[in-house]
């Protein structure tokens, strides 16, 4: 029987483990983003009026804000990148065994089915909430997801293939990135996201944390 201290750090131990295997360092991005493609949407579309001060509370006021949307999609958003970080793990471990030990599942505290199960919760959660959303956000986060299943996962591993690497860091973190931000509240149809996005993914490829 193990020694009960040995217990109260071994689960510490293990809890950040797995908060380490979604590098949550690199959520920053898709929660900035999520946020400024979503409310440019609001703002170009005009479907929001300016915000005000609440004179019998010191709060803002931002009179048609779709708060509820704007959560679920951006709770999505950081999903699919959170997933797409564990999976990348999982089949980035032989690699990581040499460069970096210390990583949770070359260090042996997470197995590697564990990481792998965790990455496809991660999926399905982003999925149901973008389903919470519209359509077209939906279809976007569909979209992410397949490409960043295929970013790590053998035998396509794209990430092994020097340009098609490339390309599929630029165009699901790039162009859908923010289209797929913009598409929470406003029309994708519209160029305003695409033409943005078109220039965000030149930058991306070259950006260890990129959306």
């Amino acid at each position: 029987m193990k020694d009960p201290i040995e217990k109260a750090v071994y689960a510490p131990k293990r809890f950040r483990a797995f908060i380490d295997l979604v590098r949550p360092f690199t959520l920053l991005a898709p929660l900035l983003g999520g946020l400024s493609g979503s409310f440019l949407g609001l703002i170009v579309e005009g479907s929001i009026s300016a915000p005000e001060i609440n004179a019998g509370f010191p709060i803002i006021v931002w009179k048609g804000l779709p708060f509820m949307k704007l959560l679920s999609g951006i709770v999505s958003l950081v999903l699919v990148n959170a997933a797409s970080n564990t999976l990348n793990q999982v089949y980035d471990r032989d690699i990581d065994r040499v460069n970096k030990a210390y990583r949770p599942i070359p260090s042996g505290i997470v197995s590697p089915k564990e990481g792998f199960w965790m990455a496809i919760f991660l999926y399905g959660l982003s999925l149901w909430r973008a389903a919470l959303v519209n359509r077209w956000f939906f279809l976007f986060v569909m979209i992410l997801a397949v490409i960043t299943l295929f970013y790590s996962l053998p035998p396509v591993r794209f990430k092994k293939r020097l340009w098609v690497a490339n390309l599929s860091i630029a165009i699901p973190r790039g162009v859908l990135g923010m289209v797929a931000a913009w598409s929470i509240t406003a029309d994708p149809g519209n160029p305003v996201p695409w033409l943005i996005g078109s220039i965000m993914s030149t930058a991306k490829p070259f950006r260890a944390s990129a959306w």
